[in-house]
């Protein structure tokens, strides 16, 4: 159960569920890239990859001197699914999703 509520606590916060939104629709991002989807600072966007990474829901390596997040691979697709759909109800959610499509073309 505590699995269970590290993820609710990690996305008990609006900008935690954009950047886990924006990372599901694509496999690998900075955080320069996120920065600049969202339009919040780096440290910020940073600060909440810290709590995603805590509560087991995003991975990260290096690249360079570039920190790399992606979804973690073992989350459950019923979970991804139903968040999805969740989320296209939410007209920031679908902005910053169409933002980035518009930076980062390849979805």
């Amino acid at each position: 159960m505590e699995t269970m509520v590290n993820l609710f606590k990690s996305l008990g916060e609006h900008t935690r569920i954009r950047i886990f939104h924006i990372l599901l629709y694509y496999p690998a991002l900075s955080v320069g890239d996120l920065e600049k989807i969202l339009k919040i600072s780096q440290t910020n966007v940073s600060r909440h990859l810290t709590v995603l990474k805590n509560g087991n829901l995003v991975t990260r390596r290096k690249s360079g001197n570039f920190a790399i997040y992606q979804v973690k691979s073992d989350i459950s697709e019923t979970f991804i699914s139903e968040f999805k759909n969740m989320a296209n109800e939410y007209i920031q959610l679908k902005a910053d999703l169409k933002y980035a499509q518009d930076y980062l073309p390849t979805i």
